[in-house]
């Protein structure tokens, strides 16, 4: 698994988190399953451009970078 994705998985934790929020509300939130929440939360799943569209609508002072560093740096393992 890459770097940055280890970093944009944490981020998503720590942010669900600091809203009090479950995955299946989180989920809920930004109007996907569950399933699909918890598979992008845990690395299984890249986020697709439209989930993250959805982040940054619901909580709009979450910083989306985190999200596409791993374009910036190659850090991953082929």
């Amino acid at each position: 698994m890459c770097i940055m994705g280890v970093i944009w998985m944490n981020c998503l934790e720590k942010l669900r988190k600091s809203e009090k929020l479950t995955q299946a509300e989180m989920a809920q939130t930004l109007g996907v399953s569950a399933s699909f929440y918890s598979k992008i939360e845990l690395g299984v799943r890249k986020p697709s451009r439209d989930f993250l569209i959805r982040i940054k609508e619901n909580f709009p002072m979450c910083d989306m970078n985190i999200f596409f560093a791993e374009l910036l740096h190659v850090t991953c393992d082929k």
